[in-house]
């Protein structure tokens, strides 16, 4: 059996079985309590101690699955997908199998690239699923960042229409990298500049959940979000299944977890077909 293991250091997320069930049991403590019933979310995909606590409240949103379709990036615009091959996923929690079926529905006939890189964007999210569904099967794919995504969304969603499993998709993305570390200043610095970021992380959020790709991804390539198709395919395939509403589960920025020049916007947004009360 071919089995992708952990690729990313030990600051990326715990190492073990334990740290994994203690981490995610004090966010469940702290609160607040998330709906669930989400078809599909986007989160971000920095390091648990940045934004494992917004990624959490995404998974927690979920509706009831049998398969989740982990969606990441690092692709730019005009690239290929990349796919994962590999027959299972390892994590702290024990693998998680892929679902080889939905996985050669959704790929046939489409240009794609085997993804055997270390990359973040999917990884950290692996131990969220194998706790949120015992037993689950997953596909993982990196999507690139231009209009293709919305159409992938779509035809994910006609697979899913078709099949008698149920899905959960997560679309895996940062907001605004911003400050001397990313090259990209636009507003200044200091204040200035945060208030900035604050602005374009706004806009990206703002067309997230009005499921308006074409304003998403033009906000995103102006805020230099990195990962911005996948979380286009996930908000597209959300449309397509019929959801009625999004909510913004919560958003803020790495300075506000450690203070620096150099900081990065997370968001984690659910997407429902059934109206939650109190969510517009």
């Amino acid at each position: 059996m071919d089995i992708r293991c952990r690729s990313l250091p030990p600051g990326w997320y715990p190492g073990n079985r334990d740290e994994i069930i203690q981490a995610i049991a004090g966010w469940k403590a702290a609160g607040p309590v998330v709906s669930s019933a989400a078809i599909a979310a986007i989160a971000p995909h920095a390091g648990w101690y940045f934004s494992g606590r917004l990624a959490w409240a995404a998974w927690q949103a979920a509706n009831e699955a049998d398969t989740v379709i982990i969606l990441g990036g690092h692709r730019s615009a005009g690239t290929r997908l990349l796919v994962s091959m590999h027959d299972a996923f390892d994590t702290p929690l024990g693998p998680i199998e892929a679902d080889d079926e939905t996985r050669s529905m959704l790929f046939d006939g489409l240009a794609t690239e085997a993804d055997r890189q270390v990359d973040n964007t999917l990884e950290v999210h692996l131990p969220f699923a194998a706790y949120r569904f015992p037993g689950v099967r997953a596909v993982l794919a990196r999507v690139p960042n231009d209009a293709s995504a919305v159409a992938f969304g779509r035809r994910l969603a006609d697979i899913a229409a078709g099949s008698t499993r149920r899905f959960y998709v997560l679309g895996s993305t940062d907001l605004t990298h911003y400050g001397p570390s990313y090259g990209f200043e636009p507003g200044g610095s200091g204040a200035e500049g945060k208030a900035w970021a604050t602005v374009a992380d706004e806009s990206i959020i703002k067309a997230f959940m009005d499921f308006d790709d074409d304003r998403a991804l033009k906000a995103a390539n102006r805020g230099a979000a990195c990962s911005v198709g996948a979380a286009l395919a996930a908000m597209s395939y959300a449309k397509a299944r019929g959801a009625k509403n999004a909510e913004l589960l919560g958003r803020f920025s790495s300075d506000e977890i450690m203070s620096s020049s150099s900081f990065v916007g997370y968001c984690a947004i659910a997407y429902r077909q059934t109206r939650v009360p109190g969510v517009q």
